[in-house]
């Protein structure tokens, strides 16, 4: 049996993996919505894998529907992507995916257009005081 600091360590990775990967299926879910919307032209992704800074911006908001600021779209690239990007990059970035209709900014706030229309409801963690207390194996337990 692991230690819970090893455990803890091998789980986050594992959860961290599997929001890349539905990150990556909610982007391509949201760019056929837009198609089937009309709200954009649907381009090949770019070549050798390597995202456009549009792909990246329009990505880390798909994964945020309550949108973020301009430097909470900055962390999130370099989190996800590990690509460190200037704010004076993205600035005329987020005006034309603006322009084109892709996203609106609310208060300050990015978001994927049709995100800012439905946006879902907050779900409550019930177990986010036990996991803070740090005795997440017991809490699992008595739920199970």
């Amino acid at each position: 049996m692991l230690p819970l600091r090893d455990y803890l360590a091998q789980r986050r990775q594992a959860i961290q993996s599997e929001i890349k990967a539905l990150r990556a299926e909610l982007s391509e879910i949201d760019a056929a919505h837009r198609a089937l919307a009309g709200e954009v032209n649907v381009a090949e992704p770019s070549s050798q894998g390597k995202k456009t800074l549009k792909e990246m911006a329009l990505e880390v908001l798909s994964a945020n529907p309550n949108g973020l600021d301009a430097v909470g779209i900055l962390a999130a690239i370099k989190s996800e992507f590990g690509k460190t990007v200037q704010r004076e990059s993205l600035s005329p970035q987020l005006s034309r995916l603006g322009q084109n209709g892709d996203v609106v900014r609310e208060d300050g706030v990015w978001r994927i257009a049709h995100a800012s229309l439905q946006s879902e409801p907050q779900v409550s963690d019930p177990l986010a005081d036990v996991l803070d207390s740090g005795d997440r194996q017991r809490a699992l337990e008595d739920l199970l």
